[in-house]
């Protein structure tokens, strides 16, 4: 009877422990489960995450590309700025070699007391300001403003600037002469009625270069000899020795206008 009692509990026991041994391995389950959900979940949210973050990826690689794009669209631009910059200074470099050779040139023949026998229809290389300085050294106040005209009148007609001016100071005497001050004459131009009076000293200025280039320059003028002041004088001057005149003029001019005839050779080199 008691060992009966004794198998009746531990059959109990046995029962019990199965019972209870289930219901952990149940409970464990149900957590695995929820685990595994959790983990899902956990996995999905991740593979979202990945997908917005590769979106965002792509989205700011389009922008990187379409900001590389620009730059180098900028870096293009300004890289073809630069070589416009670099092709008009290296223009402006050869003018103004070219510039001062012409100066050095016509300062060499001036002061060489050649300046009779030199082409008059070439560039002088000189500027206003060069002339405005020989003015003031001279106190030519007659003068003073004119340098920019004679470098005009060269721009137009292709007459020297030099030898225009060397011809208005000699035959105007540096713009003191009565028909300078009261005709705007500064080179004794004469017409029927008399000395020619001009409105302006420009005007003056304009009409004795046009008329060198057109009447005494060109193989086809009437007054055409040569193309150099002796040949001028031909025509132009009763004074024989008009043309040494005014290339001691111009030696004058030159040497006064010239601060550093040297300067050819410093740029050239």
């Amino acid at each position: 009877m008691h060992l009966n009692k004794r198998k009746n509990v531990v059959v109990y026991l046995v029962i019990a422990s199965m019972f209870l041994t289930l219901s952990l391995a149940f409970s464990t389950i149900g957590e695995l489960r929820q685990e595994v959900c959790h983990k899902k979940e956990t996995i999905e949210g991740m593979n979202v995450a990945k997908e917005e973050l590769e979106e965002e990826i792509e989205l700011l690689s389009a922008e990187k590309t379409e900001q590389e794009k620009h730059y180098q669209e900028e870096l293009d631009e300004q890289e073809q700025d630069y070589e416009e910059i670099l092709k008009d200074y290296r223009e402006e470099k050869e003018d103004l070699k070219e510039i001062i050779y012409q100066r050095y040139e016509t300062y060499q023949t001036a002061v060489n007391m050649e300046g009779d026998q030199a082409p008059v229809l070439n560039s002088s290389g000189f500027t206003a300001g060069m002339f405005e300085r020989v003015w003031n050294n001279f106190n030519a106040s007659n003068l003073k403003g004119s340098g920019e005209e004679f470098i005009r009148a060269e721009r137009e007609t292709g007459v020297n600037a030099l030898v225009l001016a060397s011809i208005a100071v000699h035959e105007a005497a540096w713009g003191d002469s009565q028909l300078a001050r009261e005709k705007n004459n500064f080179f004794g131009w004469t017409g029927r009625g008399g000395f020619d009076d001009f409105s302006t000293r420009e005007e003056s200025i304009m009409t004795t270069a046009r008329t060198l280039q057109a009447s005494y320059l060109s193989r086809a003028g009437s007054y055409y000899h040569g193309d150099n002041l002796e040949a001028i004088n031909i025509r132009y001057a009763e004074d024989p020795e008009w043309h040494a005149k005014v290339a001691d003029t111009m030696e004058t001019i030159a040497r006064h206008a010239v601060i550093n005839p040297w300067e050819k050779d410093q740029i050239l080199n």
